[in-house]
C-alpha cells in the first residue's frame, strides 16, 4: 500500500519531491510528471503466480470496476446527458485515416430490387474493410450508393485544458480511446499506439470497427487503461507485463475481486449437417464474462451497424435449444 503528496518546482520547500508512505515508512522522490496537491491511496498485489494471470475485466465485491481513465467516470452511471459525462467534450483535430489499396468489388446485376436504395448486391472485400472478419462490406466499395467509402480517423489531437497535458504516460500504448463517431452513428474503441506530448497527439493502432459506415472525424472521447491516471476511487490497472494489479479503493479494503477474459461462459457450436439436439439451461445466473470491443466484428449487411458474433451464452448449429429462468448478471 502507498500514498503521495507531490510539491512542484514553483515549492520553496519541497520542489519537485514526492513525499511516499510504502509500508508504513515515508521516502522522498524526484518527480516531475505529477499533479500538485493531488493525494492518492492505491494498494497492489503480485499474481505472477496466479494462473492464469490475465485478464481484461475486474469485479470488486461482485461489482464490475473501472479501469484507470480520464475523465473519470463510470459508464454505467455517467453519459453524454448526465451532469459528469465521463468524456472530453471534443478533440482539437482527427488525424487522417490510414491509406488502404481499393477493395475488390462484387456487384450482381440480377436479380434488381427497382425502385430501393441497395437495388443489387455489393460488396467490397479487402482493402479499407480488411479489419472486419470476414473483411468485407458494402461500404468498402468505392462509391457505395447512399455513403462513401469506409474509413475512420488515425488519431485525434487533444485539448491544451486536459489535466493529464502535462502528465507523462510511462506506456501510452496500453491505453484504449472510446470515442462517438462525428455524427453519433455508433461508439469506435481503439487500441492506443503511442502519444506525442508537443502536438498534443494521440495516435490509433488497431480499432475503430465496433460501426459499420465509419467518418474522417469523431466527437466525445475519453481514454482508460493508463496507469498515471488511476486517481479516482473504484478504479483500477493492471500491469501486464509485471504481473500487478493495482486498485484505488472506493473506502475499505474490498473482500473479493474476480478478473476475467472469459467472452463466452457457455459455447454449444452444431452445423446444419451436424447439429447440437436437445439442450436446455434451466435455472443459471451467468456473471463475470469480459469485454469484447476489440474481438472481431463483422458487417452484415449494408446498414450503419457491425456485430461481435459472440455473447455470455453463444449457441448456433443448434435443434431444440431452450434456455429458461436463467439470470444474465452484469453488475
Amino acid at each position: 500500500c502507498f500514498a503521495y503528496t507531490h510539491f512542484t518546482k514553483t515549492s520553496d520547500v519541497h520542489p519537485n519531491q514526492c513525499f511516499l508512505r510504502v509500508g508504513g515508512f515515508v521516502s522522498r522522490k524526484r518527480c516531475t510528471s505529477c499533479t500538485s496537491g493531488r493525494k492518492v491511496n492505491i494498494v497492489s498485489t503480485d499474481l505472477s503466480t496466479q494462473s492464469p494471470n490475465v485478464f481484461t475485466t475486474l469485479f470488486i465485491n461482485g461489482r464490475r470496476a473501472v479501469r484507470a481513465r480520464y475523465p473519470d467516470g463510470n459508464p454505467e452511471t455517467t453519459g453524454l446527458y448526465t451532469n459528469n459525462t465521463g468524456y472530453v467534450s471534443k478533440a482539437d483535430g482527427w488525424l487522417a485515416p490510414q491509406k488502404y489499396p481499393p477493395a475488390v468489388e462484387i456487384n450482381i446485376e440480377a436479380p434488381q430490387r427497382n425502385g430501393t436504395h441497395f437495388p443489387l448486391f455489393q460488396v467490397g472485400l479487402g482493402g479499407p474493410v480488411e479489419m472486419f472478419n470476414p473483411p468485407q462490406s458494402y461500404w468498402g466499395q468505392r462509391a457505395p450508393n447512399g455513403g462513401v467509402t469506409y474509413e475512420v480517423p488515425s488519431g485525434l489531437e487533444y485539448p491544451s485544458d486536459v489535466d493529464f497535458v502535462n502528465r507523462t504516460w510511462s506506456n501510452p500504448d496500453t491505453g484504449i480511446v472510446h470515442a462517438f463517431h462525428g455524427k453519433h452513428w455508433g461508439n469506435w474503441l481503439f487500441k492506443l499506439a503511442d502519444r506525442d506530448e508537443d502536438l498534443r497527439y494521440l495516435t490509433f493502432g488497431s480499432g475503430g470497427f465496433q460501426e459499420a459506415r465509419g467518418s474522417r472525424g469523431g466527437a466525445e472521447w475519453y481514454v482508460e487503461n493508463i496507469f498515471e491516471e488511476l486517481d479516482s476511487p473504484g478504479e483500477w490497472f493492471y500491469n501486464q507485463s509485471t504481473k500487478t494489479l493495482y486498485l484505488y479503493p472506493n473506502g475499505s479494503l474490498p473482500t473479493e475481486g474476480i478478473g476475467t477474459n472469459l467472452e463466452s461462459l457457455i459455447e454449444i457450436r452444431g452445423s446444419m449437417d451436424s447439429p447440437v439436439v436437445n439442450v436446455t439451461l434451466l435455472n443459471l445466473e451467468f456473471a463475470h464474462s469480459a469485454t469484447t470491443f476489440l474481438s472481431d466484428y463483422e458487417v452484415p449487411s449494408g446498414g450503419d451497424w457491425s456485430v461481435h458474433r459472440g455473447g455470455t451464452v453463444f449457441v448456433e448449429g443448434t435443434k431444440k435449444f431452450l434456455l429458461q429462468n436463467c439470470l444474465f448478471n452484469a453488475p
